[in-house]
């Protein structure tokens, strides 16, 4: 949990699709390399001392930050988490892993596909459908699709390109207007509990 202190000089209060940019141009630097700093804010986020007005603010978002790979982290708060890689492994702790999260996004060898004369498409919008719900069989494009979707679903499409949100919001956006059992069925399968809808459908809402 120690690890936690240090993603907290990158977040901020949370918005409906990004956290505040108010401290975005923090001093991450002096503050990592700052051991009384560092002693202090890790003692607010395991509430084994005081937090000011500022350390309040980042733990409030710590949890939702780490659970989404920060996805709604702004650019310049996902640039200083990467920048500063090296003092996060001093720590030892495995934030490492969310800095290479944040670094990658999935392929867009398949970016280019016309979305429109899919989703428009009956007969297409239902046989991707079925591969996704493994009702049906699944062409090259609907597998590399399917096995990203679980993760997509779960983190608010943060591995995402701006191309795939807009793919998988107009996908969403037809399946719930000429299908909606299909629609159900497919929240049952990927978000059972309705733990991500919110957050996934906030993040393509620009899309």
């Amino acid at each position: 949990m120690k690890c936690l202190v240090v993603l907290a000089f990158v977040l901020a209060v949370a918005f409906a699709e990004t956290y505040s940019d108010k401290h975005d141009g923090l001093d991450v630097e002096a503050l990592v390399t700052n051991p009384e700093a560092l002693h202090g804010l890790s003692h607010c986020f395991l509430d084994a001392g005081t937090c000011d007005d500022i350390a309040a603010a980042f733990k409030k978002v710590l949890p939702e930050a780490t659970q989404t790979a920060c996805a709604k982290c702004t650019p310049a708060q996902k640039h200083m988490l990467k920048r500063h890689q090296h003092h996060y492994e001093v720590f030892g702790c495995s934030l490492v892993v969310l800095v290479v999260t944040l670094a990658e996004t999935y392929s867009d060898k398949n970016d280019s596909l016309d979305v429109e004369a899919l989703v428009t498409n009956q007969e297409a919008l239902h046989s991707l459908t079925q591969c996704f719900l493994d009702t049906g069989a699944c062409d090259e494009i609907s597998a590399a699709a399917k096995k990203v979707l679980p993760e997509a679903t779960q983190t608010a499409c943060a591995k995402c390109t701006p191309a795939q949100k807009h793919m998988l919001k107009r996908y969403l956006e037809e399946v719930k207007k000429t299908s909606p059992a299909d629609f159900e069925a497919l929240k049952q399968k990927y978000d059972p509990q309705g733990q991500y809808i919110e957050g996934l459908r906030a993040a393509l809402a620009d899309a």
